[in-house]
Order: structure tokens, then C-alpha cells, then sequence
């Protein structure tokens, strides 16, 4: 028999059931964990585990909010917030007594704070209800009750039988008013008095719920009431006022407004301006600021809902982030998002804002995204960067995300960024480390920060380059300082250089974009008329190893071809011919990150060969896998065996565990050996994520000129809806009529 000197808890007291009357604080969570535990073990036949014990909680905090009419995530995604609650409270606890400083109370004192689970963060963000435009409002009746609740004010009383008949006879005014709406889409222009009702109706795409309520608190009182006296030339001439009001709806002007961050004031004035010029305004088509922004909330809206539709079921996600400035209430303060895109077609989904940087942070965002998308089951690979916080062998992302899903995921790490990463090393061998975001302390470092458009070209020695032929529709796609790069190479291939290319910009310096560095120093070199030993061997290794590299992988960017461009920057590095300190440290960065060289992606690359031996291997390899059902896998990195003749043969596989790629889990052992007589072809996502790193610019600007969520969402789909529909306008011709 448990007594209470035993249950007792020296940082939270005693186990108790949850509070009925308050929304629970993550102290009385805590606290009810350990009665549940407690009742589980005296109760129960069988002895329940942590996770059956979470779920319980879960389920009964979920409850308690249902009772308050309050929104709140799904039951799974309240579990993890409990699972991490009860991992905070154990740290707290192991703290002896003897120890317990300030910093320890005021950790203590968090837990008093209001277990929130809400969907909706508008008091968080100091936003206003009637400004809330949260996927799940609160009901804007129990917004202050939330408030009170929030605060640890209000206490959930006896029913208030008159509160709630209003409430009610609220709820059948609005069932009605939507009702009467959608039998009057499509009659024309929207918004009018119908005679019998007296109630003014829209169609449901374009009026806002904050105006349905408050046009509900402006007719609802007569909106039921057949005595009331109606005067028709009252309502006729309510109508014809209506009638001169603006109706048209603004599609094209919402994204582009926003596409190129116009101010809705400006985009209504610089409207009418145009009209007026043509002597085609009126009363009818004149614009104002409130009409714009009603249009791009409303076009918004209509594209976050799309988006949500067409995004469920991912079967591979790409993902990366950046602490961004971001517009707040209060001013710029920095906050992390991270981008979601849906791979292969580099779509935005969505982008989240987790506490922090970490891991555990990071992966808890994208598992409650996966939830939310209902892609748990269906997720078969992931796509980022080699960054630690996602490769980490115990606790990185990607691990982290296998390990809940209880399914291995195909590792795609971005490979530019592999490409790079031997360049970058050896050029800080040579020239030190950075001084600064955008500075070097090295000579060619400060050398290459001055502006080099005003350098003359002098008479260069060339430099042979692997670079091979690309067709216009690669070469279309890329962006100028691509298109810098592949141009001033060729040059330097030749020995001559245009004048048109010298007065380029090579673009702007900066350590997370390592291909304008590339550029800045090929244009140096070609304006140094007695180039130092240490700027020709950067030049050697950017010509011959990181420029070639590059464009190759642009040249084949499919994961079924990951494997074979890894392979192919090796033998760039093996056959380049600089110096042995240099091969060494470009070895070591390879070895560092040979994520493509891994057994799944070999096998992936070796399933899409054109020969048929090496698709039969593959087939034989898997098929072999499958049956020894291998039943939990550890990603690890392969020793890499550089000046092989292929691919296939860069790792000793018989020291390798072999596990089918995840990918293709999903394939039946009849469909994998059909793949003998044909090469696997329908896997089109790419192994690198430059697509992901132009949707976080995206994000970033977002963040500068948006404050919350929703706004930022509904900017950023704008934006990609307006450059789906013109990806340039330079020319009259883009534009389509």
C-alpha cells in the first residue's frame, strides 16, 4: 500500500486528478501522469507502460477542453507535448534539494503556466480576435473565457441557462444566414438584401466570418422574427446603395500585389490612376485600400485550402531553415522556420516556427506536421541538408522522425551541397577561415570583396575544364549567377573573355552561397595579370572539380541518379591533379558526407542503370534483403574506396548491411524483378534541395512583411500562384491575355 509520504513529490507534491473547473496547468498534467501511473499499477492486470499512461492523459485534457468549447491539435500531437512535459519534469526532479537555486524555482514556476493545446496562438501573437484568422478559431463568444483561462482567472461555473438560450438562438441565426448564402452563389454580384429576409447574404468564398458575425449583431435580432414591419422603399433603397458598391472580384491583382510586396493602398491607386487615364472609372470599378486587402485575404484563403487539399499522403518531404527577422506586434525580433515542400515537384506546403534550432524541436514540428497532413504512413523519404541537426546518428532529425514512424525513410542529403562543401575546404586551407558573414581574413578573401565589375581583364592563362554541353532547356532554368558561373568557366577554358560577361556582377558575397565565391574568384583571376600559387590552385579546383561537378548533377538531378554523380565527383577529385594536401582534404570531405554512397541509394542508382547485369545485381540484392527481414536498421556511412571504374563497386559491400531503399517498400518482389527487363524510371524527386533553399527566401521575405502565421502562408502561396502564372515579365509577350 502506497502511503502519501511515498507518493509525494518534492518539486510538485502530491498526484491528483485533473481540475474540472480551470483548464489544467501543465503542473496538474504532470501531476495527474503520476496518479494515473499510480492507479494503472494498483488496478491493472497487466503492467502499463509510459506510452499507455500518456495516452490517458491525452485523452482526459482533451476532454476538459471540449468542455470549454476551446480548439485544440490532435490527440496524437497532445501526446508528444505530454511526453515532453513528463522529460522536463524528470529533469527537474533529479535536482537534489541541497541545489535548488533561483534558476531552479523559476523553472518550477513555468509549470503554473496554462498546459496550452490550443490551435489557435492569436493571444500569444497579441492579436486581436476580430483580427483572427486561424484554420480553428475560438469560438469569438469564449474569447474571453479563454483569456481568463489563459491568465489563470476564470473557473468554469454553474450554466448560465440565459447566456446559453442566447448563444443558441445565435448558432441557428448563423446556421440560417449560411443557409440562405448558398442558395445565392452564382446570382451575380454577391452581397444584396434579399426582400423576404431583410438579411444581407454573400457568397461563402468571399465574406469573412468576422463579417458574418457582425452583421449578425447588426440584423440577427430581426433575422427570425416574421412581425416585423418592413418598409419597401426603405429596403429598395438599401439595395440600390449596395448595387454601387464594387463587386468585382480582384484575382490577379490580389497575387501580384503580393508578389511583388505592393501596399494595398498603392495597388488601388495606381488601379484607378490607370482607369482614369483610359476614362474607364466609375463608381462601380473604383478601388480602395480595404477592397485590396479583402482580395488577397480572400484569394488566400481559397489558395491555403487548395493547398491543404492537394497535400496530404506525402511520400517525400524536403525541408531546411533559417533564423529569420520577423515582423511582430512588438517589432523585428528573430525566429526560426523551417520550409516544408513536397518533393518531386518542389511544391510549398507549408513552413513551421519552432522554439529553437534543435533537433528534438525540429522533429517534434514536422511529426505534428505529418499528423496534420496525414502522411505518418505514407512517408518514404526525406530530403535535406547535411547539416548535423538532421544527420545526427542517435538524435538528428531524420532519426528522430524514423524512430516515431517506426519505418526507415530514404536519406536524400542534398548533393550541391556535398559538391561544395570540398571547395569550401580547401579554400579555407588555403586562405584561413572567414573574419565574418560576408568577410575573409585571407588575401584572395579581401580581394575578392572589392567591387570586380570595375577590374579590367587582362591577358589569363587558360585552364583546362571537365565542364561537358548543356542543352537551353538546363541552362534556361538556371539562375544568374549559375548562368555566371557556367559562362565565365567556358571562358577561362578558351582564354577569352567578353566584355559583356567582365561587366556582369558575379553576385554578392556571402558564406551560405559559396557559388557567387566560385565566381568572385574566376573573376579575379582574370584580372590578376601575375596570379599567385595559391589563387591558381583555387582556380584548378573550382575549373576542374567544383564547377563540373555542379552542373553534372543539374544535368541529372534525380535521386535514381544520386548514387552515380557521387561516384563521378570522386573521380573529379582523384583526376584533377592537385596537390596531395589538397586531394587529401577533399577526400576526407567526400568520406564526411558520402550519404549517396549508402547501400539503399546505390541500389536505388543501380535499379535505374541502362546495363541489364547491374539491374539484375540490384534486383538479386533486394530481393536478398527482403527475405533476411532485417528488423531495425542503423544508418551509417560507408568507407568509400576512391579510383573504382563504377559505382557500383565504390564501397566493399560485403563489410555493409544491405537493406532495401524505403523508397520502393511498397513494391511487390514481382514488380522489383520486372525491373531486369526495364529501368526503373517513375522516381523523379531530385538528390538535391535548391529547390527547397529558393522557397526559404521566400519565407524570409514573408517574415519581413507579414506578422503571424496565416498572414505569412497566405503571402507566400500569392507569391508562387503569380509566378506559376508568369515566371518573368521583362516583355510585353509574357504576359498572358
Amino acid at each position: 500500500m502506497a502511503t502519501r509520504s511515498k507518493t509525494n513529490n518534492s518539486a510538485f507534491g502530491q498526484p491528483a486528478e485533473l481540475p474540472q473547473a480551470m483548464i489544467p496547468s501543465k503542473a496538474d498534467v504532470y501531476k495527474y501522469y503520476l496518479f494515473v501511473v499510480g492507479r494503472e499499477q494498483v488496478s491493472s492486470h497487466y503492467m502499463s507502460t509510459s506510452k499507455d499512461c500518456y495516452r490517458i492523459v491525452a485523452k482526459d485534457v482533451a476532454n476538459i477542453w471540449d468542455k470549454f468549447s476551446f480548439p485544440h491539435i490532435t490527440l496524437e500531437a497532445i501526446y508528444l507535448r505530454i511526453e515532453r512535459l513528463v522529460e522536463d519534469a524528470l529533469r527537474i526532479n533529479k535536482i537534489p534539494i541541497a541545489r535548488r537555486n533561483d534558476t531552479f524555482y523559476g523553472g518550477l514556476q513555468k509549470f503554473n503556466e496554462m498546459f496550452d493545446i490550443c490551435t489557435c496562438h492569436c493571444y500569444e501573437n497579441k492579436i486581436l480576435r476580430k483580427d483572427c484568422r486561424c484554420e480553428m478559431k475560438i469560438p469569438i463568444v469564449e474569447w474571453e473565457s479563454f483569456v481568463g483561462q489563459k491568465t489563470r482567472k476564470n473557473q468554469l461555473g454553474s450554466i448560465d441557462r440565459v447566456t446559453t438560450g442566447a448563444r443558441r438562438r445565435t448558432q441557428i441565426r448563423n446556421e440560417k444566414l449560411a443557409s440562405h448564402s448558398s442558395k445565392n452563389v452564382g446570382r451575380g454580384r454577391g452581397l444584396f438584401f434579399d426582400k423576404h429576409t431583410a438579411v444581407p447574404s454573400t457568397s461563402t468564398d468571399v465574406m469573412e466570418v468576422s463579417e458574418v458575425e457582425s452583421m449578425e449583431m447588426e440584423v440577427g435580432d430581426y433575422a427570425d422574427d416574421d412581425n416585423v414591419d418592413r418598409d419597401p422603399d426603405y429596403f429598395e433603397n438599401i439595395e440600390l446603395e449596395e448595387n454601387m458598391q464594387n463587386r468585382f472580384t480582384y484575382n490577379n491583382l490580389a497575387i501580384t500585389v503580393d508578389r511583388y510586396r505592393i501596399s494595398s493602398r498603392a495597388a488601388a491607386a495606381v488601379n484607378n490612376s490607370i482607369l482614369k487615364d483610359l476614362d474607364l472609372l466609375t463608381e462601380f470599378n473604383m478601388l480602395d485600400r480595404k477592397k485590396v486587402e479583402r482580395e488577397r485575404k480572400r484569394v488566400g484563403k481559397t489558395l491555403v485550402k487548395s493547398n491543404k487539399t492537394n497535400n496530404t499522403r506525402l511520400e517525400c518531404i524536403g525541408f531546411d531553415g533559417r533564423k529569420d527577422s520577423t515582423k511582430t506586434k512588438k517589432g523585428m525580433e528573430p525566429e526560426e522556420h523551417y520550409v516544408i515542400v513536397n518533393e518531386p515537384n518542389d511544391q510549398y506546403v507549408t513552413h513551421l516556427t519552432p522554439d529553437n534550432g534543435t533537433a528534438r524541436c525540429i522533429s517534434e514540428e514536422i511529426i505534428t506536421f505529418l499528423i496534420d497532413y496525414e502522411s505518418k504512413d505514407s512517408l518514404k523519404a526525406l530530403l535535406c541538408d547535411a547539416a548535423p541537426v538532421n544527420t545526427g546518428q542517435m538524435g538528428g532529425v531524420i532519426k528522430t522522425i524514423e524512430v516515431y514512424i517506426e519505418k526507415p525513410v530514404q536519406w536524400l542529403i542534398c548533393l550541391l551541397h556535398a559538391n561544395e562543401l570540398p571547395f569550401r575546404h580547401v579554400f579555407m586551407k588555403i586562405d584561413g577561415k572567414p573574419s565574418g558573414p560576408t568577410t575573409f581574413r585571407g588575401t584572395i578573401g579581401q580581394e575578392i570583396q572589392k567591387d570586380l565589375t570595375k577590374l579590367g581583364i587582362v591577358k589569363f592563362q587558360p585552364v583546362p575544364s571537365k565542364i561537358q554541353d548543356i542543352s537551353e532547356d538546363i541552362i534556361s532554368e538556371f539562375s544568374s549567377d549559375q548562368k555566371y558561373l557556367f559562362d565565365i568557366c567556358l571562358a577561362i577554358k578558351t582564354g577569352h573573355l567578353s566584355a559583356s560577361l567582365a561587366s556582369r556582377s558575379p553576385g554578392a558575397l556571402n558564406h551560405s552561397r559559396w557559388l557567387t565565391t566560385a565566381n568572385r574568384i574566376l573573376r579575379l583571376y582574370v584580372s590578376t595579370e601575375a596570379p599567385t600559387k595559391n589563387l591558381k590552385d583555387i582556380v584548378l579546383i573550382i575549373v576542374q572539380i567544383y564547377a563540373p561537378g555542379w552542373f553534372w548533377i543539374k544535368r541529372y538531378p534525380r535521386a535514381t541518379d544520386g548514387a552515380r554523380n557521387f561516384w563521378y565527383m570522386m573521380k573529379l577529385c582523384k583526376g584533377a591533379g592537385v596537390d596531395k594536401k589538397y586531394l587529401d582534404v577533399m577526400q576526407k570531405s567526400l568520406q564526411q558526407n558520402a550519404y549517396f554512397a549508402h547501400t539503399e541509394n546505390i541500389l536505388l542508382c543501380m535499379l535505374s542503370d541502362d546495363r541489364q547485369h547491374i539491374r539484375e545485381l540490384a534486383v538479386c540484392r533486394i530481393l536478398q534483403a527482403r527475405n533476411e527481414n532485417i528488423n531495425e536498421r542503423h544508418f551509417q556511412l560507408p568507407k568509400l574506396y576512391f579510383g573504382t571504374d563504377d559505382y557500383s563497386n565504390m564501397i566493399d559491400w560485403s563489410k555493409e548491411t544491405i537493406t532495401q531503399p524505403p523508397i520502393i517498400r511498397d513494391f511487390s518482389n514481382e514488380e522489383i524483378s520486372n525491373i531486369v527487363n526495364q529501368p526503373l524510371n517513375t522516381i523523379t524527386i531530385p538528390c538535391h534541395s535548391q529547390g527547397v533553399e529558393r522557397l526559404i527566401n521566400i519565407v524570409t521575405l514573408a517574415s519581413q512583411h507579414r506578422i503571424g502565421y496565416n498572414s505569412r502562408h497566405e503571402y507566400i502561396l500569392n507569391t508562387l500562384e503569380s509566378r506559376k502564372m508568369m515566371p518573368r515579365f521583362e516583355f510585353k509577350r509574357q504576359w498572358n491575355i
